[in-house]
């Protein structure tokens, strides 16, 4: 059996994973100057100067310690390491890991577990986290990863002194399980074609966040599409596209590809993906983190999965097989829309309620008689709105004018957080100016329907 590789260089979206060298002492102290990262940790003052020489230095002599890299601006911004690989059970630890609080609550932290055990488990079969006893921050991140906290405390020196710590185990077969977590748990039960499938949806996300997200709030130029109304579009809905598009390619060849900046290749084709690259350009344009990146695949033209991105609030939405997970910062639970079943209890919602906008005139005036006996109305949420809805914070969302490529990744989503999603008269949503109704319970659907399907 070859020797594991415990200093690998991996790369994901947004940070690079690599060997640590003497030269990254001046950086990753500069990342690790600050008390409040250490507040919950063991060793406390691991911001002092002589303090954390001893943990880089530890860190040179393990052979298993890896800096963690901004791809974007080349800083070090954390660190991270291998140890105690025992090759007779499987297993090895992930630890020492710490990130500068800028990246806190955001991708990378969540990027680098998933590059570090996605690696670990191409030759053991179970990771451990040694994780201080009075760290719930921690312990509680653990678990929603599906960390399974083993029985016990134990101890072990920091820095000279003895400190305790419980420990948290990810088995392979958990963490390899399709859509993994939901509430802490990981299941299994998708169909296994699907499984690959659900994955890549998943990179084609990070591709398409590694693309958007460096334009985002810092000034992108703006072009305008052809047509009467201004229909924005930046380099970041263009190069997004086209990483998705070039991914989809060199893994999927046969598959057709819808997409919003580039049209159709083989749209006739069994599987094919619809990619809306940043629905909502006008609220990423001015700055607003309700803009998301769309993806769907269908099979015979049926969307099978569906993606909802957000990549600055790092909030990601995934459908399939009758369930929605919902992941933000690497934690992850299951979505549940909130059973609302009357208007009058309802918070609706549409991305422009004027008629100058998305709806024709008699749309809009529907739309606001629904609204009148709606509990409250909330505007502008673009396709972040259907997230939501998922989580059971909006009940209703109205729409007309959609395109294929707004709608696709929709619809898995919303009906596998138990929603409801059909067109204004109840039919199944189709079309080139799609008219939507999607709706937390069925009761709610029908309520909604009832009004907007006298509309023409």
């Amino acid at each position: 059996m070859s020797t594991p590789d415990l200093q690998p260089t991996l790369v994901g979206p947004n940070v690079i994973v690599r060997p640590v060298a003497p030269s990254d002492w001046q950086g990753m102290f500069a990342a690790a100057a600050d008390p409040e990262i250490w507040t919950h940790h063991p060793a406390r003052d691991r911001y002092m100067e002589p303090v954390f020489r001893r943990f880089f230095e530890a860190a040179l002599a393990s052979s298993s310690a890896l800096s963690i890299i901004d791809r974007r601006t080349g800083a070090i911004i954390g660190s991270s390491r291998y140890h105690g690989h025992d090759p007779e059970i499987g297993e090895i630890e992930i630890g020492w890991t710490f990130l500068a609080r800028r990246w806190w609550g955001g991708a990378c932290n969540a990027e680098v577990k998933r590059l570090m055990l996605d690696h670990a488990f191409s030759f053991v079969d179970t990771v451990v986290f040694w994780v201080g006893e009075s760290n719930w921050r921690s312990q509680r991140a653990m678990e929603k990863i599906g960390g399974a906290r083993r029985s016990g405390v134990f101890e072990r020196s920091v820095d000279g002194s003895l400190r305790r710590n419980v420990v948290f185990e990810i088995s392979k077969d958990r963490y390899r399980s399709p859509i993994a977590a939901v509430d802490g748990q990981l299941t299994g039960d998708i169909e296994p074609e699907f499984e690959r499938y659900v994955r890549f949806a998943e990179r084609l996300a990070d591709a398409a966040r590694a693309q958007s997200l460096p334009h985002f709030r810092e000034g992108a130029a703006i072009d305008a599409k052809p047509g009467l109304r201004f229909d924005p579009v930046t380099d970041a809905d263009r190069n997004a596209e086209r990483a998705i598009r070039n991914l989809i390619a060199a893994t999927f060849p046969a598959h057709g590809i819808i997409g919003e900046e580039f049209g159709s290749e083989r749209s006739e084709a069994e599987w094919r993906w619809v990619v809306d690259p940043i629905d909502g350009t006008r609220a990423f344009i001015c700055g607003a983190p309700t803009w998301t990146t769309l993806i769907a695949l269908e099979r015979r033209e049926r969307p099978v999965i569906g993606v909802i991105d957000q990549p600055f609030t790092d909030e990601r939405w995934i459908g399939c097989g009758g369930r929605t997970i919902y992941r933000r910062a690497g934690l992850q639970r299951s979505c549940r829309t909130s059973r609302v079943a009357a208007p009058k209890d309802a918070r609706i919602s549409t991305t422009d309620p004027r008629w100058t906008a998305y709806f024709a005139p008699e749309e809009a005036a529907a739309f606001g008689e629904l609204c009148e006996k709606a509990r409250l109305a909330r505007f502008g949420f673009d396709a972040h709105g259907y997230g939501l809805l998922a989580l059971g914070e909006i009940d209703l969302i109205v729409e007309a004018g959609l395109k294929h490529y707004d709608y696709a990744a929709l619809i898995p989503v919303i009906e596998g957080a138990g929603g409801v999603v059909t067109g204004w008269r109840g039919e199944a949503v189709g079309g080139g100016r799609a008219r939507i109704v999607a709706a937390a319970s069925r009761d709610l659907h029908a309520a909604a329907v009832e009004g907007l399907s006298a509309v023409d």
